[in-house]
């Protein structure tokens, strides 16, 4: 069978083609971040793409330049399936025509679905795909399937190798070890969590924006894939909170952290308790304090803590791969 993966450039990308080609998917990739008003030798040049995104006018032609190309690769290639992942700036119009030409569409939507732009587009366009596949079970409730689009609940996943590590050397041990870390962008909720655990040997990885805080001492830069899982190995406690305003969604650092080994600690989310078990395989926090207590609990427990850690790794390795996901997405087709 044929795919073609329309979807921005990321290591999640990465691997989410690789579990199609091991499901035996022949992949062709259409990235959807690109400046199609360029020729092909400048599409990647930063400072060209900002200034497009910044004119409507232009970037309302660059959009329409990459419908088309949507549309001349699915004559070309022919495949079963288009799959977007998030997909909000293909048309109306481009689906119908994949149709027409017996091509199936599909959107794996990957976002909060409550903030802006989401909960603007979300009612307008779900119903334009044959399947929309939402990563948080919430989604069901508020966008039902119609006579044209089956809605269904797929959790996000990864692909194990990816979180593989090869002997830590001593420079890595020595920028990652500390008793907590978090990764992500500096919102405000963030900010406030790890202000109140910021004395309890912090490091903070992710955004930029952590140096405009006033915990910009404990931010030590961003990081790739295999560096993540280098500092999940090495950290005590891994905290994850995912963004405002709360869903049901477990997060791909709810996988990630125990992919690498190491010790998750959660905001809650409704999600979680039909992917792991909880106190058992991953832990939650329910606010600040919470999180300040169970952080000093389990790092009085280390016994405790490395066998959730070594049972979060099993559950990923058994159920919560994105060959897995990609396998559920093929029953439903």
């Amino acid at each position: 069978m044929k795919i073609l993966l329309v979807a921005s450039k990321s290591e999640f990308t990465d691997q989410l083609r690789e579990a199609f080609e091991k499901n035996n998917f022949d992949v062709s990739y259409l990235d959807d971040r690109k400046n199609y008003l360029l020729p092909k030798f400048l599409q990647e040049v930063s400072p060209l793409w900002q200034l497009t995104r910044r004119s409507s006018y232009l970037k309302n032609l660059s959009n329409q330049k990459f419908n088309q190309k949507v549309i001349d690769l699915s004559e070309t290639l022919k495949p079963n399936l288009v799959l977007f992942i998030k997909g909000m700036i293909v048309k109306e119009p481009t689906l119908s025509k994949l149709n027409e030409m017996g091509i199936k569409t599909a959107n794996w939507f990957l976002e909060n679905l409550f903030i802006e732009p989401y909960k603007t587009w979300l009612p307008k366009n779900y119903g334009n795909f044959d399947y929309f596949f939402t990563c948080d079970s919430l989604i069901l409730d508020y966008f039902p399937s119609t006579s044209k689009t089956k809605v269904i609940y797929l959790p996000v996943g990864v692909d194990p190798s990816y979180y593989e590590l090869d002997e830590l050397t001593e420079e890595d041990r020595k920028r990652y070890s500390c008793d907590v870390c978090f990764v992500g962008a500096p919102y405000p909720e963030r900010v406030e969590a790890m202000e109140y655990i910021k004395d309890l040997n912090l490091k903070i990885f992710g955004w930029e924006g952590w140096r405009k805080t006033e915990l910009k001492s404990l931010y030590f830069g961003a990081l790739n894939t295999k560096e993540m899982a280098k500092l999940f190995n090495c950290a005590k406690i891994s905290i994850n909170m995912a963004i405002q305003p709360p869903l049901h969604t477990a997060n791909l650092r709810t996988f990630e952290i125990p992919a690498a080994g190491g010790f998750g600690l959660m905001d809650y989310r409704k999600d979680i308790d039909g992917l792991f078990i909880l106190g058992k395989e991953i832990t939650i926090f329910k606010d600040k304090k919470d999180l300040r207590d169970k952080i000093l609990f389990y790092l009085a427990n280390d016994e405790l803590r490395r066998s959730v850690a070594q049972a979060g790794r099993q559950k990923v390795l058994q159920e919560h791969t994105l060959e897995k996901r990609v396998k559920f997405m093929l029953s439903c087709l």
